[in-house]
């Protein structure tokens, strides 16, 4: 809502990294580049794109355009990306290719009102939550086959599933944006469960990194807290 990107470092504090940016959503991060979504509000139009700002110098290049309110983001281990759309359908999940950004592949995966992204361990499975499904649903989509599209777990009513990520053995995090809880989920067993409650309004968690502890989670919410 505030058109930047920022930057919160545990030895100088909050700082903006990047402003204007036109309605931010998922940011993922390769190397020296830090990629992320732009465009993503409920609107018909392919006017988002994927940028990249070069951590380094501070370029900003435009990488995908031509996008429908882009949300999730995350990379597959060829380097192709994926897009989310959680506003809207038509377009299912977008893949833009990175020999051929220009195009991408629209309805790559078959999946309307997606959100959360994360490749697992392996690379073969794609996970994905949706985030207006009236049962909290969660889904994976084959990498090599998109066709084949799969259920893992379905988190309740009223959750209203928002980013996800994934750890080393391959159990999901989902933030539940209504539902103001964290779910850890196993696709393997379908089994489910909520490990944190009464936040208002999360939108995304995240193992740390760096110098953030590794074993603790790192959930935004809406109203612009880190917990």
């Amino acid at each position: 809502g505030q058109g930047q990107l920022l930057r919160l470092s545990r030895r100088a504090g909050l700082s903006t990294l990047l402003s204007p940016v036109f309605a931010p959503g998922g940011q993922a991060r390769r190397g020296r580049f830090l990629y992320f979504t732009t465009g993503n509000l409920p609107t018909a139009q392919p006017t988002g794109t994927i940028d990249r700002l070069d951590l380094r110098t501070g370029e900003r290049s435009t990488w995908a355009r031509g996008l429908t309110a882009p949300n999730g983001l995350v990379f597959l281990p060829n380097g192709d990306a994926v897009v989310s759309r959680s506003f809207g359908s038509g377009t299912g999940l977008t893949l833009v290719p990175a020999d051929d950004p220009e195009h991408p592949q629209f309805g790559w995966a078959q999946l309307d009102d997606t959100n959360g992204l994360a490749v697992d361990p392996s690379g073969r499975w794609l996970y994905v939550d949706r985030t207006f499904s009236p049962d909290g649903e969660v889904d994976r989509v084959l990498i090599s086959d998109p066709r084949r599209v799969e259920v893992v777990g379905r988190l309740g009513a009223g959750v209203f599933p928002d980013d996800l990520t994934i750890d080393k053995h391959g159990i999901l995090y989902i933030t539940g944006f209504i539902s103001g809880k964290i779910y850890r989920l196993d696709p393997r067993t379908h089994a489910s469960c909520a490990i944190a409650g009464g936040l208002a309004q999360p939108t995304s968690a995240r193992f740390g990194r760096q110098r953030w502890h590794r074993h603790r989670l790192y959930v935004t919410d809406a109203s612009g807290h880190l917990s």
